[in-house]
């Protein structure tokens, strides 16, 4: 899940009807790259790439 800061991410989450029965729980990571740089693009290539075919 994506949004825009932290208290839109807990209204998504409190709309979530696991969360809501009590079935489940989040944990809520937040993290900002450093953009700047070019090792911060990427980490972004490699988190929202796609993964590499597997080796055979």
């Amino acid at each position: 899940m994506a949004a825009r800061d932290e208290e839109e991410m807990r209204a998504i989450v409190a709309e979530d009807p696991l969360q809501v029965n009590g079935c489940t729980a989040y944990w809520i990571f937040e993290f900002q790259l450093n953009q700047d740089s070019e090792a911060g693009g990427r980490l972004m290539n490699y988190f929202f790439g796609e993964f590499p075919a597997a080796s055979s």
